[in-house]
């Protein structure tokens, strides 16, 4: 729902305030939920947004530097008040979980944010993998068994990932898929 009001907003480019916490906070909540490397990849920096595009100008800026400069300035900002609400866990990591965090691992941003970075490649990768896989064995008319069960196990849940993502099918557990 978000992204389509982004999309209906029109123009070129959408520029969000997504910041580095909003990043560690995203690749830690999908690490919980154990989301692959699509999911561990976080938010990109760019993405496409209809025929625009979407920017995160500020994703490897912490937040403390953002408000930091907001209060220099005499900025003034609306803080959300569900925010506070523990009931949502993007705000109890925020406030339980990253404060002591932050006093053992005090660059565990930097360090999601290079894991989520990592991830990122390593998807990119696999769908170049399942696009080549896909060429060989799927048409029009959906994938050849025979093909499918020709590739590595790997290589073969990788390909139906990509052929169901490509169908608009929303992604079963991994056991399902296997």
């Amino acid at each position: 729902v978000r992204y389509a009001a982004y999309r209906s907003l029109g123009g070129d480019c959408v520029a969000l305030a997504h910041n580095l916490d909003d990043q560690a906070e995203t690749v830690l909540l999908q690490l919980l939920r154990g989301a692959g490397s699509d999911g561990l990849s976080g938010m990109p920096f760019v993405r496409a947004l209809g025929a625009g595009i979407l920017i995160r100008p500020l994703i490897d800026v912490p937040r403390r530097h953002i408000e930091d400069f907001g209060r220099v300035r005499h900025l003034r900002w609306i803080d959300d008040e569900s925010n506070i609400d523990l009931a949502y866990a993007r705000n109890l990591l925020r406030a339980e979980v990253f404060p002591r965090l932050e006093s053992h691992y005090p660059g565990y941003r930097d360090a999601l944010a290079r894991a989520a970075r990592n991830a990122a490649d390593a998807a990119a990768l696999a769908n170049v993998v399942a696009a080549q896989d896909l060429a060989a064995i799927a048409d029009a008319d959906g994938i050849d068994a025979a093909g499918l069960a020709s590739l590595d196990p790997l290589r073969a849940a990788n390909a139906l990932r990509r052929w169901l993502r490509d169908a608009g099918v929303s992604m079963p557990p991994r056991v399902r898929l296997e």
